[in-house]
């Protein structure tokens, strides 16, 4: 539990410093280049039109997996607060932190320290996520409000 605590605080400072900025780029980039505001804003809308129709953007198929887990931590996140109900075989306790827990591990594969890992440390942290990956889809079908 400690560990998680740690990755926790890691991952909060580290939201900070990777936080995406308006559309594609941080504000001072559109002061230089004021012209790309509306090819961006003509991405971004055209992205939310396939999204609607396919349930997808050909955008996001670039890395699926990467796609997938942001949809998971924000739908974790969205989840935990307003769910009513918990399996039979858990107590509201223990449902709480296993979705925290889901939520918590699944985010640090979305920061910049998990994709600048390499070798050893990659393979260590590939065996905590099937771990974690299997803790997800055995819960998988009970992730509903």
């Amino acid at each position: 539990m400690a560990n998680t605590q740690k990755r926790r605080v890691k991952i909060k400072r580290n939201r900070f410093i990777f936080q995406k900025g308006f559309l594609c780029y941080r504000w001072q980039w559109y002061l230089t280049h004021p012209w790309e505001i509306f090819q961006q804003l003509w991405q971004e809308i055209f992205v939310m039109f396939e999204r609607g129709i396919y349930g997808f953007a050909r955008r996001d198929t670039w890395n699926l997996g990467n796609h997938y887990i942001n949809v998971m931590v924000e739908s974790l996140k969205y989840f935990k607060p307003i769910v009513r109900g918990y399996p039979v075989d858990l107590t509201e306790k223990q449902w709480d932190e296993i979705l925290e827990q889901l939520a918590i591990e699944l985010e640090f594969y979305t920061t910049e320290e998990f994709f600048d890992m390499y070798g050893d440390a990659y393979l260590e942290q590939m065996k905590k996520f099937k771990k974690t990956w299997n803790l997800l889809g055995k819960h998988m079908f009970q992730l509903w409000d």
